[in-house]
């Protein structure tokens, strides 16, 4: 079975790089293995954070402040897998900064 994330309400960004803002809930995209599934899901002031199964950290949203953990402040559209070592279990987000455990 795939891996599906839902959001809705001011979600960031959509994938042509505009304010993505919706009511309803809409479908994140998330590229994985058939073995890696989401596990957790935190979301702060304009991103999304996803981890897999695996320990894997998938982020999107804006990137202003670093928020996103990229290495930069570009904006990221869709879920993009971060690298951040090994076995990330828990994700806090509360509204500009991101804490992983």
């Amino acid at each position: 079975m795939p891996a599906v994330v839902f959001t809705w309400g001011f979600c960031g960004l959509n994938e042509d790089n505009k304010n993505a803002v919706s009511p309803l809930p809409f479908r994140l995209h998330l590229e994985t293995s058939a073995t890696e599934q989401p596990v957790s899901v935190s979301a702060g002031t304009f991103f999304t954070v996803v981890i897999t199964n695996k320990g894997n950290v998938f982020v999107c949203g804006r990137g202003k402040y670093g928020r996103l953990g990229t290495g930069d402040e570009d904006d990221v559209p869709k879920l993009k897998r971060i690298q951040f070592g090994k076995d990330v279990k828990i994700a806090e987000v509360p509204i500009y900064i991101c804490c992983l455990l």
